[in-house]
C-alpha cells in the first residue's frame, strides 16, 4: 500500500471498507469460553488492520489530487458482532412474542439496530460508553417485558386480581352475605393464596436459576436478525465446530441435573435418548443450527465421527426429515492432538411445507475424505428407523447379500436371553483390591484367572491368555457402590458411579469370548473359569437370569459363524463394526445382538461343529498352528447355508483381502 499513490489508495480504501461491511453486517458469532470470544474479535481486527488507510486532508478531494495525508482510518467497534454465552441456553424461546414488549416500550427495532450501528462508529469513548448503555437498557426492558408476558406471571395476575375482588366482595354487594356464603369465600381466598405463594415461588426460581446465569438469549441479542415487529427471522448461513462433550460414561463430563433436565425439555433430539440419557452436546449444537437459521439458510458443521453413535440417532432423524441434506465427507482426521476422526455436515433447513422434496434429494456422500470422488444417495432411503437413520451408501450386490442374511433368521438374542450375551466387569484395574497381579489364596473369596485386552485373545479360535488374577469379592463390591451413592448425593447428581463385577455363573461355565475392539470378528471359546474386562463380550449357555435356547454343543456351532468371513462382512456393512478414521474399531453390545443366526438340525451344522472342534484343539496344542484350510471350509459352508451366489461369495471373498 502506498498512499502516494492514487490507485493503491483507491484499492487500500475499497478493501477496507468491503471487509468492514462484510464483518459488520454479515458475521456474527458466540462462544462460551471468553478468550476464545477475545480472539475472534482481534483475529476481525486484525483483518481490516491489514487494509487500514491514511485518510486524506478536508481540503483535498478523497480520491483526487494528492494532498496532505493525516491519521489512519479509525478501526469500527466491531466487539459488540462476538458475544459471549452457552449458545445452548435460553430463557426465552426463538417464538416468544415481542410485540407487547414493543407496544409498550419506548424504542423500536430500528432505534435498537440503530444504536448498535452508532456502537459500531462511535467517534469517542463517551459515545461508545452511552450506546453501551442505551443496548444495555433496551435488552433489559425486552427481557423484562417478555418475563412479563410469561403464563406464570399472567396466571399470577389473574389469581390476585381473584383475590383482590373476593377480599372487597363484601362492601361492593347490596346484601349482606349469609355465614355459609362468607366461609365459602373465604375458603377460596386461602385456596387461591396458597396457589399465589406457589407460583410466587416458581416464578422467582424460575428468574434466579444458576442455569440462565450465562444464557445466551437468541430472541434479540442480534437485532439484525429480527423484522420491525421483532419477529426473529434467522441467520442466512451457519457454520461451526462445536465442542464433542459427552455427558454419559466413564468419559463424562459432569453437568447438573437442572441442565440435564433443560435439554430433555427443550431439545427434539433428546427424547430418542431420554431413556438411556446418552447426551453429547455437540447434537444439542446441529439441532440448534436447525433453528436460528432462516427459511432458506444454509448450514456447514464439523462434527465428531461419534455422530453415527445410537445416541445420536434423534438428531438424525431431525437431519434426515426436517433438512435438504447437501453434502456429508466423512474419512476426515484434520487437528491435532484430537484422537477422534470428523465429518462435515452441510444441509439446508426447510419449512414445513416444502419438505416434500427431500423424496427427491440426492446427497453428495464422500467416503474417504475431501479428495474422494462423490456418490450420489437418495436421502429418503435415509429415513429409516430400524436402521437407525444411519447415513449409509446403498449397493445393489451388498442389498441381495444382507437381504439373504437377514430373511427368516433369528438374531443372536433370540437364541442367547436373559443377558447371556454381555459384557465383562465393568470396575477395572483403577479399583484397588478386585484385580491383583499375583495369585493368593482367600477364604470366602474367589479368585479368577483374568482377561484383558486383544493381548489375552490376539487372534481367533486361541486359547484366551490370562494376564492377571481376579478377586470375585462382593462385600468389597457393595461398599464401593455405597460411597459412590453418597458422593454423589452430596453433590447433587441423581447418576452415581456404578462398578458391576459380572455374573458369577457366566464365568464359570462355557462361553464364546468376542473381542470388543477390533477390525474383525474375533472370537474364541473357552470352558476354564475366567473374569473379563470390558475388552470382551461373551455368550454362554446359562447365567442367574436363565439359559439358553441352544446347548453347550450348539455354541461352538455359533463360534463357527461370527469367526466366518460373511459374518464379518455383514457386521462391517452394517456398522456393527464401526470402523472410524482416527478411531479404534468398536462393537457394541446391541448391534451384537442383532446378528442374524440361521440355526437349522442338519449334516452341515455337525460338519460346522467338527471342523471348529478341530481348530480348537490344534490352537490349544500349538498357539502357532496354521488353521486356515479349516477355517476356509467352514466360510464356505457359510456361504451355502445363507445361499449366497457365487457372484456373492466373490464380493465377500474380495472384501476380506
Amino acid at each position: 500500500y502506498n498512499p502516494e499513490n492514487q490507485e493503491s489508495q483507491r484499492v487500500q480504501e475499497t478493501l477496507f471498507h468491503e471487509k468492514q461491511t462484510i464483518i459488520e453486517g454479515c458475521l456474527f458469532g458466540v462462544d462460551i469460553n471468553p478468550n476464545s470470544v477475545k480472539i475472534c474479535r482481534l483475529r476481525l481486527w486484525i483483518e481490516l488492520l491489514k487494509n487500514a488507510y491514511y485518510r486524506t486532508s478536508p481540503l483535498t478531494p478523497l480520491l483526487g489530487e494528492e494532498g496532505n495525508m493525516e491519521e489512519l482510518e479509525t478501526l469500527p467497534n466491531i466487539d459488540i458482532n462476538i458475544k459471549c454465552g452457552n449458545s445452548l441456553i435460553s430463557r426465552f424461546s426463538l417464538d416468544a412474542d415481542l410485540r407487547v414488549a414493543l407496544s409498550k416500550q419506548k424504542y423500536t427495532i430500528e432505534d435498537y439496530r440503530n444504536a448498535v450501528k452508532t456502537y459500531r462508529n462511535a467517534e469517542n469513548k463517551e459515545q461508545k460508553r452511552e450506546m453501551e448503555r442505551l443496548i444495555k437498557e433496551i435488552k433489559d426492558d425486552f427481557e423484562n417485558r417478555l418475563q412479563g408476558s410469561d403464563l406464570n406471571k399472567t396466571k399470577l395476575r389473574r389469581l390476585e386480581s381473584e383475590v383482590d375482588n373476593l377480599t372487597h366482595k363484601d362492601q361492593q354487594s347490596l346484601f349482606e352475605e349469609t355465614k355459609v356464603e362468607e366461609n365459602i369465600r373465604e375458603k377460596k381466598i386461602i385456596k387461591l393464596n396458597n396457589e399465589i405463594d406457589k407460583l410466587r415461588v416458581e416464578i422467582e426460581d424460575m428468574e434466579n436459576r444458576k442455569i440462565y446465569e450465562n444464557a445466551f438469549e437468541w430472541r434479540f441479542e442480534f437485532p439484525e436478525v429480527l423484522n420491525d415487529e421483532g419477529v426473529f427471522i434467522g441467520f442466512d448461513v451457519v457454520i461451526g465446530n462445536p465442542p464433542y462433550i459427552t455427558y454419559h460414561g466413564r468419559r463424562r463430563v459432569i453437568i447438573s441435573n437442572e441442565v440435564i433436565n433443560y435439554f430433555k425439555n427443550e431439545y427434539d433430539c433428546a427424547k430418542d435418548t431420554k431413556k438411556d440419557g446418552k447426551f453429547n452436546s455437540a447434537m444439542f449444537f446441529i439441532e440448534k443450527c436447525t433453528l436460528i437459521g432462516n427459511e432458506n439458510s444454509i448450514s456447514c458443521l464439523i462434527t465428531d465421527i461419534s455422530f453415527y453413535e445410537d445416541f445420536y440417532n434423534g438428531v438424525k432423524r431431525i437431519l434426515v426429515n426436517n433438512t435438504l441434506i447437501i453434502e456429508v465427507v466423512n474419512g476426515l482426521s484434520s487437528f491435532e492432538d484430537v484422537g477422534s476422526g470428523q465429518l462435515i455436515l452441510l444441509f439446508k433447513y426447510l419449512p414445513y411445507n416444502k419438505r416434500k422434496i427431500i423424496n427427491t434429494n440426492k446427497v453428495r456422500l464422500l467416503i474417504n475424505g475431501l479428495d474422494d470422488e462423490f456418490r450420489l444417495v437418495d436421502q429418503k432411503i435415509w429415513d429409516n428407523v430400524d436402521k437407525r437413520y444411519q447415513f449409509y451408501l446403498p449397493e445393489d450386490n451388498y442389498n441381495s447379500i444382507i437381504e439373504k442374511f437377514e430373511t427368516n433368521n433369528q438374531t443372536l438374542e433370540f437364541y442367547f436371553p436373559y443377558k447371556l450375551i454381555r459384557t465383562g466387569e465393568s470396575i477395572g484395574v483403577q479399583e484397588k483390591g478386585f484385580v491383583i497381579d499375583s495369585m493368593t489364596s482367600e477364604k470366602d473369596i474367589k479368585i479368577y484367572e483374568y482377561l484383558e485386552g486383544s493381548k489375552s485373545v490376539p487372534c481367533k479360535y486361541c486359547e484366551p491368555i490370562p494376564t492377571r488374577w481376579f478377586r470375585f469379592d462382593i462385600p468389597l463390591l457393595n461398599q464401593r457402590n455405597e460411597e459412590y451413592k453418597k458422593e454423589a448425593k452430596k453433590n447433587n447428581r441423581n447418576n452415581p458411579k456404578v462398578l458391576g463385577i459380572g455374573d458369577e455363573l457366566t464365568f464359570d461355565n462355557p462361553k464364546i469370548l468376542i473381542r470388543q475392539s477390533c477390525d474383525h470378528l474375533c472370537c474364541t471359546y473357552s470352558e476354564k473359569p475366567f473374569v473379563y474386562n470390558r475388552s470382551y463380550y461373551s455368550i454362554s449357555i446359562k447365567n442367574s437370569s436363565g439359559n439358553s435356547r441352544l446347548s453347550s454343543n450348539n455354541l461352538l456351532y455359533v463360534l463357527g459363524l461370527l469367526n466366518s468371513k460373511l459374518f464379518t462382512y455383514y457386521a462391517q456393512k452394517t456398522r456393527i463394526i464401526r470402523m472410524e478414521v482416527g478411531k479404534q474399531p468398536q462393537i457394541r453390545l446391541n448391534d451384537l445382538k442383532r446378528l442374524p443366526i440361521k440355526h437349522e438340525k442338519d449334516q452341515s451344522q455337525k460338519e460346522i461343529v467338527t471342523k471348529v472342534q478341530a481348530i480348537l484343539t490344534a490352537k490349544k496344542s500349538d498357539p502357532n498352528a496354521d488353521t486356515t484350510a479349516l477355517e476356509a471350509e467352514i466360510d464356505q459352508m457359510v456361504y451355502q447355508l445363507y445361499n449366497l451366489t457365487p457372484e456373492e461369495i466373490q464380493i465377500i471373498e474380495s472384501s476380506s483381502g
